[in-house]
C-alpha cells in the first residue's frame, strides 16, 4: 500500500460483495425472527397474554416507545408482523433499499420494546446491525436497486463512476460498524472477571451442564470437564486475539506484503471468533444469536475471498 490511507481503506473498508452479503442475510434473520415469534403471538404480544399494555406501560421506560403497544388486538399485531416481512423481503432483495431498511429498524425495535422480557443479546445485535445498515450503501451490488441502475443495468459488472470494480467502500460508517461487530467480543472478553474464567475455567463446563440450553452434544461434552477447561481459555483468546487480528494490518508497512499479510490476519481472526459461534450453535440453544453473529461477520469479509 502506497499510504496510510490506502490501509485504513483496506482494513476499514467494507467490500461491496460483502455488503450484499450482509443485507441479504439481515433480511433473512428478520424473516426468521418473525416467523419464530409469530408461533406466540397473541400469548406475547396482545392484552390477552402475559403482558397486557396496562402492565407493560409499569415495567417499561416512558422512552421505549412501541407501535405494537397502539392495540393490544391480535389483528393489529398480524398487520405489523405482515408489514415488517414485506420490509424484510424488500430489503434482502435489495428493492428500495434505504426505505426498506428504515421500515425494518422501526418495526424491529418497537417488537423489542413491547416485551423486553423475551430479548436476549441476539436480538439487540439485530436491532443495532439494522441501524447501521441505515448508513451503508447495501444496495450497491446484487441487487434490484442496483440493477435497476441505467449504468449497471446493460454491464452489470460495471463500476459506480469513479470507483474501480469492487474497491472497498470507506466512510464514517463503515469504520463504526467494523469497530461496532469487533466491540461485542472484546469488551465481552473484558467482563468474564468471574472466578469460572479467570481461575477454575469452568465457565464452558457450566454453560453446557444447564439442562434448559444444552443441546444432545453439549449434554456429551459436560462428560469431559479437562477438555471443556481448555474451551474456556480458547472463548477468552478468541475473544481478545480475534478483532486485533482483524484490525492489525493497518499497522504493516511494507507495501509488497500488505495484501497478503492482511488477507491472513483478516480470515484468521474471522476464523476465531466465527468458530465461537459454530461451538455454541453445536452446544447450546440460543436462538438466532449464534446466526445473527455470523451476519455480523459476514461484513468483514474480504474481497480476496
Amino acid at each position: 500500500m502506497d499510504s496510510l490511507f490506502d490501509r485504513v481503506r483496506a482494513v476499514f473498508g467494507i467490500d461491496p460483495r460483502s455488503l450484499a452479503l450482509f443485507r441479504v442475510a439481515l433480511g433473512t434473520l428478520i424473516l426468521l425472527d418473525l416467523a419464530l415469534r409469530s408461533r406466540d403471538l397473541s400469548v406475547f404480544y396482545t392484552d390477552a397474554g402475559v403482558l397486557p399494555r396496562r402492565h407493560w406501560i409499569e415495567i417499561t421506560h416512558r422512552w421505549h416507545v412501541s407501535l405494537h403497544a397502539a392495540s393490544g388486538e391480535l389483528w393489529w399485531q398480524v398487520l405489523l408482523f405482515v408489514v415488517a416481512a414485506i420490509a424484510a423481503v424488500a430489503l434482502a432483495i435489495g428493492y428500495r433499499t434505504r426505505t426498506a431498511n428504515l421500515i425494518s429498524l422501526v418495526l424491529l425495535g418497537s417488537l423489542m420494546n413491547r416485551n423486553g422480557l423475551l430479548l436476549q443479546g441476539g436480538d439487540q445485535l439485530l436491532v443495532v446491525m439494522c441501524f447501521w445498515g441505515l448508513f451503508l450503501p447495501l444496495g450497491m451490488r446484487w441487487s434490484i436497486d442496483a440493477a435497476l441502475t441505467p449504468a449497471l443495468r446493460d454491464d452489470p459488472n460495471a463500476p459506480p463512476p469513479a470507483m474501480p470494480p469492487y474497491q472497498p467502500w470507506l466512510g464514517v460508517a463503515s469504520i463504526a460498524v467494523t469497530l461496532q461487530v469487533l466491540y461485542l467480543y472484546f469488551f465481552t472478553a473484558l467482563l468474564k472477571t468471574g472466578g469460572a474464567w479467570r481461575s477454575s475455567f469452568d465457565a464452558a463446563f457450566y454453560a453446557v451442564s444447564l439442562q434448559h440450553f444444552h443441546t444432545p452434544i453439549g449434554e456429551w461434552m459436560s462428560g469431559f470437564p479437562t477438555l471443556l477447561k481448555g474451551a474456556t481459555v480458547f472463548v477468552l483468546f478468541a475473544e481478545f486475539v480475534g478483532p486485533v487480528l482483524v484490525l492489525v494490518a493497518v499497522l504493516w508497512w511494507k507495501r509488497e506484503s500488505f495484501e497478503r499479510v492482511f488477507v491472513t490476519t483478516r480470515l484468521v481472526g474471522l476464523a476465531l471468533l466465527a468458530s465461537l459461534h459454530v461451538a455454541f450453535i453445536l452446544m447450546l440453544h440460543i436462538g438466532l444469536f449464534p446466526l445473527i453473529d455470523f451476519m455480523s461477520l459476514s461484513l468483514l469479509i474480504p474481497g480476496a475471498v
